[in-house]
């Protein structure tokens, strides 16, 4: 369960983070694709890939126009995993050496904008759960009569994909087998509603997560405050 738990919030921390540092405040986004030739962007994007082994579904160039006037130009790669790896996220000499690589690489770019390059991984598969989850709802209490459990306090889709069963106390939460039960309820719901959204088939009902919590811990730990929790 330890291990379940970190992982939960090593997803939410690299979401928060990929949502922090996208871009920043008050930056005006402009796609600099076009100006990219297919012949540049298929070197970039595969020197990249077999320099350090890197399964990247798109590369993309981005400039942010400031107010302050200092430009910047988002080098992106977007992985086709399920989340940026922590260790490429963080790997400052892998940024490094690719930021060297691009600067040199698009030095035209940089000048026309008057920007600097900076560079950014993303996911694909990420991007793309949380594209199809923003069509569910926040509050998921309508399955309450079917789920008829009555020490529920609220089912909530939290932030991003996290969705969250709260009991009222901490000595309500139940065995395993009815967490069982509760979590097929939920994710058939889900599923069945969000599929028809997945295009790219990234969606697995296997793969949907579902939390228990209580109301007395999100009193007694997070003040009752849905930002704190999600932090």
């Amino acid at each position: 369960m330890k291990i379940v738990f970190i992982i939960i919030l090593l997803s939410i921390f690299f979401i928060i983070l990929y949502k922090k540092n996208k871009s920043p405040k008050s930056a005006k986004e402009i796609s600099l694709n076009k100006e990219i030739s297919k012949e540049d962007y298929d070197e970039i994007k595969n020197y990249i890939s077999e320099t350090y082994n890197l399964d990247i579904h798109e590369i993309l160039f981005t400039l942010l126009k400031n107010s302050n006037s200092k430009n910047l130009i988002r080098f992106e790669i977007k992985l086709d995993n399920n989340s940026p790896n922590e260790n490429v996220q963080f790997d400052e000499k892998l940024k490094d050496e690719i930021l060297f690589y691009i600067t040199e690489k698009e030095f035209e770019l940089q000048n026309k904008y008057k920007a600097k390059f900076f560079v950014f991984f993303s996911s694909f598969v990420q991007d793309e759960l949380e594209r199809i989850y923003e069509k569910l709802p926040q509050n998921l209490n309508f399955l309450l009569n079917e789920i008829n459990n009555k020490n529920i306090w609220i089912i909530k889709n939290v932030f991003s994909t996290r969705v969250v069963v709260f009991f009222y106390s901490n000595n309500q939460i139940p065995d395993e087998k009815e967490k069982e039960r509760i979590e097929e309820i939920i994710k058939e719901y889900i599923y069945s509603s969000l599929k028809k959204l997945d295009s790219n088939n990234i969606l697995k009902k296997e793969d949907i997560n579902i939390e228990f919590d209580t109301k007395e811990n999100f009193d007694t730990n997070y003040e009752s405050n849905w930002y704190y929790y999600i932090l």
